[in-house]
């Protein structure tokens, strides 16, 4: 560990409210690790001007900045927790996992003072949530001029609501899309509208590479998809509850490159599909009592 790694995790230790929240952050060759145990905190990942330049800033006080960052690993204890990615570039991997609690995480491209950076993330972004009723997700573009890049795979597991949105307008490739280069994967057991935008799954302005995979649980889900270009088959599985499958939003439209396959399984479930939509096949919908 270098001397950076050591005062800085030295400060954190003692900047903790009680014995019971203690945040560690350690970094050693090119992997960042941040470890919290108890409270409710609040975590910062910034990027600085360099790919591999790091700030971490912990309860909104406390910051220190690290170089040669590759990947960045990130586990948080109970407590209502929020970790948030602002404009980070890092050539490996981001994993995630937070703990019990109503947690919030976010990647977007706004650190402090309104500067705007794009995000690019050169692996896969793993993200275990706590599987709570307050636990929200979301990866989106916060500046018309900057995007967000991963390079890999991007997995979200337990999450009540998840967003991701870039801020385009249409499905072709935009400044501000977020473009995932390998397969998405949202895997939730129930669902609930934590950010109250009337979903539960909203995905619009995203290109996704690889393979699409959606499963969600009990509960009455919306899931919306625009404006999206998708290059692999997309299955979408809705659960229980009486679901809406929206592929429109105010006319903008999406792009399938192959399969689509969704299917509404138990509960009173409705599909509305935009006669605009691009399909390389007809799209299958199995289990929906209604399609629009």
């Amino acid at each position: 560990m270098n001397r950076c790694s050591l005062l800085g995790l030295a400060a954190l230790l003692l900047s903790a409210p009680t014995a019971q929240a203690f945040i560690n952050v350690t970094a050693a060759n090119g992997k960042l690790v941040v470890e919290g145990d108890g409270g409710s905190d609040t975590v910062d990942i910034d990027g600085v001007a360099a790919v591999g330049g790091v700030r971490v800033r912990i309860n909104g006080g406390f910051s220190t900045t690290f170089g040669g960052i590759r990947d960045v690993k990130v586990k948080l204890g109970p407590g209502d927790d929020h970790l948030k990615v602002h404009g980070l570039s890092i050539g490996g991997s981001f994993k995630a996992q937070l703990g019990e609690g109503d947690d919030v995480f976010v990647i977007d491209n706004t650190l402090p003072l309104g500067v705007v950076l794009s995000v690019f993330i050169g692996g896969n972004v793993q993200v275990g949530m706590g599987g709570q009723s307050g636990d929200l997700a979301e990866v989106r573009s916060t500046d018309p001029l900057t995007s967000i890049h991963i390079g890999g795979r991007v997995r979200i597991r337990d999450a009540a609501d998840v967003d991701l949105k870039g801020d385009g307008t249409s499905h072709e490739l935009e400044a501000a899309d977020v473009t995932i280069g390998g397969d998405l994967i949202i895997d939730s057991p129930f669902s609930a509208d934590v950010n109250s935008d009337a979903k539960t799954v909203d995905i619009d302005n995203v290109n996704v590479g690889g393979a699409t995979s959606i499963g969600l649980g009990a509960g009455p889900d919306k899931v919306e998809l625009s404006d999206n270009h998708f290059a692999r088959e997309v299955e979408i599985q809705t659960g229980g509850g009486d679901d809406l499958l929206a592929l429109i939003w105010g006319g903008e439209f999406n792009q399938f490159d192959s399969s689509l396959v969704a299917s509404g399984q138990a509960g009173n479930d409705t599909v509305d599909d935009d006669p605009n939509n691009n399909y390389a096949t007809p799209p299958v919908f199995k289990g929906f009592e209604a399609i629009l």
